[in-house]
């Protein structure tokens, strides 16, 4: 009876630790997110073809209008000169253009160096959790890291400058705030970490508040600024009475020297890129728990991510300043003669043209370009064309785009605004003016490599849009990506940040967030 007993008991615990487990299973494949290769949100697209067509034309006018908001600097050609296809005609004015490049130039180069602390450090956290297991904690001790751990106090590299209106800055802070290393590499115009020039340095007016409630203010140079060496960060008052000698009254005047008091400099200097960082077992340092260490590298591993599509950015800005620096050299589009050059002064509102050139020789393409191909094809470009009537095939040159617009004539498929160009054809060609042809651009990037995939998988947050993707962990994690046009309404180019290989999560699950558990979906899974 006992046996019988005790039989029923561990059937009865048995059957209790399968449900157990199923419920357990059951709730962990409740937890796991649901994601969806990009292979099935993908689509193609037959509507941007890099089809279009024109007609052959012999005598060519190229008209140049005055573009409005951008003053000539100089006109090149005079009446009576004869030019090439290339030469310039007139120059506008490129001095906001430059610095506008300059500043983006930069901006690019803070980057590249934020990217290079980034792993830096990202390297560091994945160093310390080779050894952190368990409870074990792992120990934070180089100085950019010490840094970051405060740098949300007092005066650092992202404390907000007031401008003033004699193009000076402002800013309060109490004697005994820390003041942080990387402000002061701000006030020279350096990056975070003091090593590469990206902007002007900085004239700042400093609004020092007492115990007492007293205000006192101090005008520091950021261009002759001495940063004195080993100090990471030290309070206000310490590194006021510290610089002394180098404070500027606002009238210029040196402030009057006084006794210099103790100063207090902490903690002591950063150790050089090529030195492993010294572990003293020094009281007070940051730990890490292994899971708190995990949760750091994947923090750390998405600011890269973010930085680097960032830098892609701003490269791709920074060639499209050096385009429109191009632009402002008007350059001939045709193998003629400069016909008319008006006087400047008089031609700025009525219309016509400042200058005229009429060709004399050869043979020309004239066509227009969706504004999808707009944006694929440039001044310069090779484009292939062929004769409706003879089947001949030739190629021509991008020689001129107006940047202005034609109604479309088409009566079939959407309406899309179109662009005219000019294009030369060389050599002795069997052409005729007025002869119809097709024309086919030799895109540099082929359609076969375009990705466009569901909206839906798309999230925005605060302008950035993004995407969850599954990592080689199998988890989830945000990846800023960069768009382009829309297509159908419903499905969106992707420039950058997934590939078809990749899998992904509706971005607005309920409780989603990096780090969650993907359920993949394997291709042909149903």
């Amino acid at each position: 009876m006992k046996k019988k007993k005790l039989l029923m008991f561990g059937g009865m615990l048995f059957i209790l630790l399968i449900g157990g487990i199923g419920c357990y299973l059951t709730f962990m494949r409740s937890n796991e997110i649901e994601t969806i290769p990009v292979a099935h949100l993908s689509t193609s697209w037959w509507g941007d073809l890099e089809e279009s067509s024109g007609y052959i034309a012999s005598n060519m006018t190229q008209e140049v209008m005055l573009e409005n908001f951008k003053t000539v600097k100089e006109v090149l050609v005079a009446e009576g000169d004869r030019v090439q296809v290339g030469d310039p005609l007139i120059v506008y004015d490129q001095s906001l253009k430059e610095l506008e490049l300059q500043v983006q130039q930069s901006k690019v180069k803070g980057l590249d160096v934020q990217i290079q602390l980034a792993k830096k450090e990202l390297k560091n956290l994945q160093s310390m959790s080779s050894f952190a297991t368990g409870s074990n904690q792992a120990k934070a001790v180089t100085a950019s890291q010490e840094e970051g751990t405060d740098a949300k106090e007092g005066l650092n590299y992202n404390s907000e400058f007031f401008p003033l209106e004699d193009g000076t800055y402002q800013v309060e802070a109490h004697q005994k705030d820390r003041l942080h290393v990387s402000f002061l590499y701000r006030l020279k115009g350096l990056d975070e970490v003091g090593k590469t020039t990206v902007f002007a340095p900085m004239k700042l007016n400093l609004i020092v508040l007492s115990d007492d409630g007293n205000k006192e203010s101090f005008f520091i140079d950021g261009e002759g600024l001495k940063i004195p060496e080993g100090v990471v960060s030290m309070s206000v008052g310490d590194y006021l009475s510290l610089i002394k000698d180098e404070i500027l009254e606002p009238d210029g005047e040196k402030v009057p020297g006084q006794e210099e008091p103790p100063i207090s400099v902490e903690p002591p200097a950063a150790q050089p890129d090529d030195e492993e960082p010294v572990q003293d077992g020094t009281e007070g340092e940051d730990t890490y728990s292994k899971e708190e260490l995990q949760q750091l590298i994947q923090e750390k591993r998405s600011a890269v991510r973010g930085l680097e599509l960032d830098y892609k950015e701003a490269l791709l800005k920074e060639q499209q300043i050096k385009k429109e620096i191009e632009q402002l050299t008007v350059r001939s589009s045709v193998n003629g003669v400069v016909k008319k050059v008006e006087d400047l002064p008089s031609k700025i509102d009525d219309g016509t043209p400042l200058l005229v050139v009429t060709s004399d020789e050869g043979f020309y393409l004239k066509g227009t370009l969706n504004e999808y191909q707009l944006a694929k094809v440039d001044v310069g470009q090779v484009v292939d064309i062929q004769s409706y009537e003879t089947g001949m095939s030739y190629e021509a040159r991008i020689t001129e785009i107006y940047p202005y617009p034609v109604e479309d004539n088409q009566d079939w498929g959407p309406k899309v605004s179109r662009y005219p160009f000019v294009a030369t054809i060389e050599g002795d060609q069997q052409l005729s003016p007025n002869m119809n042809v097709s024309v086919t651009l030799k895109s540099p990037q082929e359609e076969g490599q375009t990705l466009y995939i569901d909206m839906a998988y798309v999230g925005e947050d605060h302008g950035q849009k993004f995407v969850y993707k599954v990592d080689q962990n199998k988890r989830l994690v945000k990846e800023r990506v960069q768009t382009g046009k829309v297509i159908y309404g419903s499905y969106i180019e992707i420039l950058s940040g997934v590939n078809e290989e990749d899998h992904l999560a509706f971005p607005y699950t309920k409780n989603i967030k990096d780090g969650l558990k993907a359920k993949v979906m394997l291709e042909g899974e149903e």
